[in-house]
């Protein structure tokens, strides 16, 4: 078929195929007798076809329609690019002569309908467009291209003319980047990114555990450490048990920060401090422990139930010495902490007269008036930490930010959402669980409160942990790790039920199960 027939705007191949079939049943036209002068023939042919004066019956008096001019292209200033536009014919003129030639015999055998001239036009446009065209994917071309399908797709639609089962679509543009951290999970735990994932094991370790279902754990270096009554170990990021101690703490709650270790006794008012299995002190608070944590110098901050208060906060030094006290008259104190860098201390407090409210209190630990207070509506505040002089607060709907002089930084509140679970890394670096109308998002922010990555799986993890920009989460038994923004993810399959899991470095992550401990390193 000729260019200029391919190079017809969709919109007219649109507009003849809506007319009726009567409309477009040609009649073959007699064939020419041949004439010894072929230049006459030529200049014969060249003549324009006159206008006709008045309609005629059936085609008698029609005069020959007039050749058909290419249609302009035309480019733009500024851009460049092609613009394809119609030139005013309302039908396409189909010249018939060379058929008339090869095929004498009957005409009436002949009659080409709407539909089939329809479904050639379309197949050779695609053809010799996408043939010619198919290396061409930018500029006015690439651009051209797309449309042209997308045309082909409305018209053969109008048509009912069926281009391979489905519609045609245009070329896939090229592949653009990901959103951050696009990960998810499929219901049978196997996790889907852009890169896939890797399932090689560079080595997996397991050990026997007693009673490691109730055990308390938490990461500690390049393991984890678990406390059990009256006992202690380390677990090395090899999954090598690297010692074992006894303790004097039967129900043990388990604090670790920096190279410190906390005991205390559940309910009770025992505690004991350790560097490694070595014991530096076991002393007993002057109240029952509520909540305690321990900084990477070696302070310990207790929340502890005080006679007559709703709460008081006590701060012990690593020598085991009392440097700081206060107790609270109105509100109940939930939890502390203390600054390893400026030695700070704030503490969570709830007030319940009414609608319930948080608030903050900092304290500088030689002076015991708050250096701020500040009040946070409709949200319980159930945990702060210090990442340095910048402290991070937890509600049940909020995640707070602050400076270790009380300054507010970000109050973000996750409306909609349920807040599920929250690890940290110990350096500032928090992962969040949400779930927003039953689907699972995890966030990733830094100690200022940037969202540094976010992503939602299919299927809500049960045990979520964090190790710099790389995470580790469950579905079921499937284990998923990687970095957070999808790549290099992944996958380990776990023979039992997970208890607990925590990331240690960038490729180790240690399982906790009911009975034993495993250790394992992708690749």
């Amino acid at each position: 078929m000729d260019d200029e027939k391919i190079e017809k705007s969709i919109d007219d191949i649109i507009q003849y195929g809506d007319e009726s079939e009567d409309d477009f049943d040609i009649e073959p036209e007699e064939p020419k007798e041949q004439t010894d002068n072929a230049e006459a023939s030529e200049e014969e042919a060249e003549e324009p076809a006159a206008e006709p004066d008045e309609q005629t019956e059936e085609g008698e008096g029609a005069e020959e329609p007039a050749e058909e001019s290419e249609p302009e292209e035309k480019t733009s200033e500024e851009g460049g690019e092609y613009e394809f536009y119609d030139d005013g014919d309302e039908y396409i003129d189909y010249e018939y002569d060379e058929l008339d030639e090869d095929f004498e015999d009957d005409e009436e055998e002949y009659r080409i309908s709407t539909k089939a001239l329809t479904i050639i036009a379309v197949i050779m446009a695609v053809i010799v467009l996408f043939g010619a065209l198919s290396f061409v994917n930018i500029g006015f071309v690439g651009e051209y291209k797309k449309n042209f399908a997308r045309n082909i797709s409305v018209l053969a639609d109008k048509m009912g003319i069926s281009l391979g089962g489905g519609e045609l679509q245009a070329e896939p543009e090229a592949a653009q980047p990901k959103e951050a951290g696009a990960v998810t999970v499929t219901e049978n735990g196997e996790a889907a990114t852009a890169e896939g994932y890797d399932t090689e094991i560079a080595s997996s370790q397991i050990i026997p555990v007693e009673n490691a279902v109730s055990a308390q754990f938490a990461k500690y270096k390049n393991g984890v450490v678990c406390a059990s009554p009256n006992k202690m170990m380390f677990i090395d990021g090899t999954g090598t048990a690297a010692w074992e101690c006894d303790t004097v703490v039967v129900n043990p709650v388990l604090k670790t920060g920096g190279d410190y270790i906390l005991l205390t006794e559940k309910n009770g008012t025992r505690m004991c401090l350790y560097n490694g299995n070595e014991n530096i002190y076991d002393i007993n608070a002057d109240d029952k422990l509520i909540n305690c944590c321990v900084s990477s110098n070696g302070d310990v901050a207790a929340v502890t139930d005080k006679a007559g208060y709703k709460g008081a906060v006590t701060v012990f030094n690593k020598s085991g010495a009392q440097i700081f006290s206060w107790a609270s008259g109105s509100d109940n104190v939930i939890c502390a902490d203390i600054s390893a860098k400026s030695r700070r201390v704030a503490a969570a407090l709830l007030n319940t007269d009414g609608q319930a409210k948080s608030s903050i209190k900092i304290f500088d630990i030689k002076e015991t008036e708050a250096l701020m207070t500040t009040t946070f509506e409709d949200s319980i505040i159930f945990d702060v930490r210090f990442a340095g002089d910048t402290l991070n607060a937890f509600g049940d709907n909020s995640m707070i930010g602050m400076t270790s002089s009380g300054r507010l930084l970000y109050d973000m509140r996750f409306t909609g959402s349920d807040f599920v679970h929250y690890s940290t890394d110990g350096d500032g670096n928090y992962v969040l669980l949400l779930e927003n109308a039953n689907i699972p998002v995890i966030n990733l922010y830094n100690k200022k409160g940037k969202l540094k990555e976010q992503f939602s799986t299919d299927a809500l993890p049960d045990v979520i942990d964090i190790y710099g920009n790389n995470i580790v989460y469950n579905s079921g038994r499937t284990i998923v790790s990687g970095r957070a923004d999808g790549k290099n993810m992944t996958r380990f399959n776990a023979d039992m039920d997970v208890r607990k899991l925590f990331l240690t470095d960038e490729k180790t992550f240690i399982i906790v199960y009911s009975g034993s401990v495993e250790t394992v390193t992708m690749k």
